[in-house]
């Protein structure tokens, strides 16, 4: 693969990462710390893979709406639950970060299959 087709690998394993991460430190420190250190890894992942606006306005309301789809489902549907929610007693305040983490490796896939997809490449 060709340095177009690498960014969005490494795009999705850093999320991935990310991802894993937020498990692990949801065993062992506070929501406050854990989003403490989330954010600032998931702007990272931002300033690395997609410093567009775009992908940032994209990234904040992702950041919002996923966690209200989440309260919706935890509290209306009853469909799962976390097991330390701590805002409004039904999700973690660190999962925005997660979701704005996410962006830029979907941003990065979906600008990579638009592109080798349309009729002129």
């Amino acid at each position: 693969p060709n340095d177009v087709q690498r960014l969005p690998l490494f795009a999705i394993f850093a999320f991935i990462a990310h991802y894993w991460l937020s498990g692990i430190l949801s065993q062992e420190i506070n929501a406050f710390e854990e989003s403490s250190i989330l954010w600032p890894l998931a702007f990272l992942l931002y300033y690395f893979f997609d410093r567009r606006p775009s992908t940032f306005i994209a990234g904040i309301v992702t950041a919002v709406s996923g966690p209200l789809i989440e309260l919706g489902l935890t509290h209306f549907g009853g469909l799962y639950h976390y097991i330390t929610p701590d805002f409004l007693s039904l999700v973690p305040s660190w999962i925005p970060a997660v979701y704005f983490a996410g962006t830029p490796a979907v941003a990065q896939l979906a600008r990579y299959y638009y592109y080798s997809l349309s009729p002129s490449s």
